[in-house]
């Protein structure tokens, strides 16, 4: 079969015909070799009936070969029938019926010729009849195929919808084993968080595995390389930090992994200074975390020491009595006028409420204005504080036109930091200014403009992945008994296709 066509060649056997003709063949010519060869006898009747019967019998065999012949000639447009062989034999029993009658003629046997005539007519006009064309087997119309071709699409598209269903199904099963695979790993990270968490902080189960829930959020949120980075923020923050709601846990955590992934500000110094704003200045985590955030983006982190200063420093700074938002207005003010790095900063206040409390100031206060005298006084009274006392100090030094004097009273209120530094870093060493006196949201707007879009996808492929942890555990087996059961059906595939093949061939 070709381009979807059914072609039945088919050739009827004509050796049954030839060997019926033969036999006629043979008779005849018997008879007629023996009438040639005989003397006339006396009993010419027993001859003629001879012949006659002779004669009835190849009219039989001419008759009932050309019936057998008509009747099986079942042929397409394609077929064909040699009957060569037929007409050869037919034209055999004419020239033998001609030799016997010419035979009898010679002989003389009239009477034999009278009888027989008749019967040697009959076996002529049947031989001519069916040599004659007109009574040739009868062409036979091509069967209609369309139905046939029709039916074999019909099988061909029913067996390329199941092989299509099938390998849907083989790609289920797959999906299933891979997700299975995914959710198991999933699993896994989320056990190992729970009993990371129950091991680092001593949490019980129930608490364990709700921290572990907020490791497992973040990692959703698309930060974080791995659920194990994570949890290792997380267990810090909790060790620095306390206790806290979940919520703020997990803006916590994502902050302080974008300032390290971002900034490459080192998250364990993040939380100390976060620790030192709340336990200093009375913060909550995410007021402090806002306050980092915004003292990084405003700069303060430039020599990489902005937590580890605000954990070494902030208390002087509160029990001198800035707020926060002073603290860091002076610590900008600071670096902004030159200063060496942060730490320089921290020194001289701390320098300054040290010279308060020993007496250093005091001994020198006729060096300054009436008007920073009024303020020590009070501070003294307890009706001030040391940052009022060192405002009005810097006032000095800053309003002062004779610039030896602006230098002693720096380096009496300094001491070697005010020696060290230049006029213009002593002159900045205060808290004006408006820039932190709003620093809240700050974090959450921080992790929001910082996330790009492949941490947006990140986070989607997470999420899904993350959405395949019941397989863990409760799908592996069914999705192994699925596999198993789609594998007979391999063979069924295999077999319909290569029907299909050849059939196509």
């Amino acid at each position: 079969m070709a381009d979807g066509k059914v072609v039945i060649d088919l050739e009827i056997n004509d050796k049954s015909v030839d060997k019926k003709l033969n036999t006629a063949d043979k008779k005849v010519d018997k008879f007629a070799k023996d009438v040639s060869q005989k003397e006339a006898k006396p009993n010419v009747d027993a001859d003629t009936k001879k012949l006659e019967k002779k004669l009835d019998e190849a009219s039989n065999e001419v008759e009932s070969f050309s019936k057998e012949a008509t009747d099986n000639a079942k042929v397409e447009s394609s077929a064909k029938m040699d009957t060569s062989n037929f007409e050869k034999s037919a034209q055999t029993v004419k020239s033998e019926a001609s030799a016997v009658e010419k035979a009898i003629d010679v002989d003389g046997k009239v009477d034999v010729e009278d009888k027989a005539s008749s019967k040697l007519d009959n076996v002529k006009k049947k031989a001519d009849d069916f040599s004659n064309e007109n009574i040739k087997p009868p062409k036979i119309d091509p069967p209609d195929t369309d139905g046939f071709e029709e039916a074999l699409q019909e099988m061909e598209d029913k067996v390329k919808s199941f092989g299509a269903k099938i390998a849907g199904y083989l790609a289920i099963g797959e999906a299933i084993k891979q997700g299975t695979e995914i959710g198991k790993e999933v699993y896994a990270d989320f056990e190992d968080s729970v009993a990371r968490v129950k091991g680092a902080l001593g949490e019980t189960d129930d608490q364990a595995r709700q921290t572990a829930q907020v490791i497992k959020d973040v990692y959703e949120a698309g930060l974080g390389e791995s659920m194990d980075r994570v949890a290792e923020a997380v267990v810090r923050i909790k060790r620095n930090l306390g206790e806290m709601d979940d919520g703020t846990l997990n803006s916590i955590t994502q902050q302080a992994i974008i300032l390290e992934d971002t900034f490459d500000v080192d998250m364990n110094e993040t939380l100390r200074g976060v620790k030192g704003l709340m336990k200093n200045f009375g913060l909550t985590a995410q007021e402090a975390m806002d306050y980092i955030v915004a003292g990084t983006q405003e700069g303060l982190d430039w020599t990489d020491e902005l937590g580890d200063n605000i954990s070494e420093y902030s208390g002087k700074f509160s029990q001198a009595g800035y707020s926060a938002s002073e603290y860091f207005q002076l610590l900008k003010n600071g670096s902004d006028s030159g200063a060496y790095n942060l730490d320089k900063v921290n020194d001289a206040i701390n320098e300054v409420t040290t010279r308060l409390a020993d007496g250093t100031i005091e001994g020198a206060l006729g060096s300054f204005s009436s008007e920073t005298q009024k303020t020590f006084k009070a501070w003294q009274d307890g009706k001030a504080t040391q940052k009022d006392v060192i405002d009005s100090i810097v006032s000095d030094i800053t309003k002062c036109d004779d610039q030896q004097k602006a230098l002693t009273m720096s380096a009496t209120a300094f001491g070697t930091m005010g020696e060290d530094a230049n006029l213009t870093f002593a002159k900045a060493l205060n808290s004006v200014g408006t820039t932190f006196d709003d620093v809240k949201g700050k974090g959450e707007a921080f992790s929001d403009e910082t996330t790009t879009p492949m941490q947006e996808l990140e986070s989607k492929v997470r999420k899904v992945k993350d959405q395949l942890q019941p397989l863990g555990d409760l799908f592996y087996d069914v999705a192994g008994v699925a596999l198993d059961n789609f594998t007979p059906l391999s063979a069924v595939i295999l077999t319909v296709a290569t029907a299909l093949a050849t059939y196509k061939e």
